[in-house]
């Protein structure tokens, strides 16, 4: 008796151990390819000139990847380096990348209506 126990104990550890693993697994992945996407973005739609890095920002090219991109956030000495995109109450980019793929790490968007415009304008990041 004690060793069914003992074997059900096992089998019980080793599939939480097996499904954990999937999930970080799965998130880190998704994470990678979440980063290097904006990096990608970055390098195509980023021009910085000059020692003050005068920063120029394709907004033609930016349309024609997401036509909901409507800003850039970009704060120094950090890794926060984002367009920011409008959802229109949908949710849709909680969990989709800037290209509209599904990646649980999402994107940084608003759902304000008048973004930038309102006397409030709230951006969200997953």
């Amino acid at each position: 008796m004690k060793k069914k126990i003992v074997l059900i104990v096992i089998i019980i550890f080793t599939a939480i151990l097996t499904i954990s693993s999937y999930i970080l697994i799965k998130d880190f992945l998704e994470y990678s390819e979440s980063e290097k996407g904006n990096m990608e973005l970055i390098e195509s739609v980023i021009t910085e000139e000059g020692k003050k890095e005068k920063i120029t920002i394709d907004w033609k090219e930016l349309e024609n990847i997401n036509k909901d991109i409507i800003g850039w956030i970009k704060i120094e000495d950090t890794k926060i380096d984002y367009p920011i995109l409008q959802d229109n109450d949908k949710l849709k980019y909680l969990k989709c990348s800037v290209d509209g793929k599904c990646n649980s790490n999402g994107s940084i968007f608003t759902l304000n209506h008048n973004p930038f415009v309102d006397d409030i304008t709230t951006i969200y990041r997953t």
